[in-house]
């Protein structure tokens, strides 16, 4: 069985397999089911404590398009959770290639642990988030 459709129809594991994840500032694309080694060089030169990261987003919970206030408010909670546990944190978005799926205002996480990446992924009603570690291939996590 593809694991893009474990818990999910269909059609959301396609839709997460073909979007587009990507770090703003530095401007690095994240490659599912890939090595990123661009993005493992910039986290090993400016973050020498790094050994994995998620890339998660507070948007559109439970994939239904909400409002931009709403996505924006939900957004900014995510951020200042983030700064509470003290993780180091990148701006990023993530979006569909073809324009079928709102772009969503995106996060990446440093050194969270996958369990409390389900748990933050769950609290903000996501159904997916993306998981990698150093030099190590990005996977798609259903949320449990």
């Amino acid at each position: 069985m593809d694991k893009y459709l474990h818990n999910a129809d269909k059609e959301l594991g396609q839709a997460y397999k073909l979007a587009y994840y990507k770090v703003i500032d530095p401007p690095i694309f994240i490659s599912l089911d890939s090595k990123n080694p661009e993005l493992d060089e910039y986290l090993g030169k400016n973050c020498f404590d790094y050994q994995s990261w998620v890339f998660l987003t507070a948007y559109n919970p439970g994939s239904k398009v909400q409002t931009d206030e709403i996505n924006t408010s939900r957004q900014a909670e995510l951020l200042n959770l983030i700064r509470r546990i003290g993780h180091s944190y990148l701006p990023g978005v993530g979006g569909s290639r073809d324009n079928s799926w709102p772009v969503e205002k995106s996060v990446l996480i440093l050194n969270l642990e996958i369990n409390k990446a389900n748990e933050l992924a769950l609290q903000f009603g996501q159904k997916a988030f993306l998981y990698g570690e150093k030099g190590k291939t990005a996977n798609l996590e259903w949320t449990s």
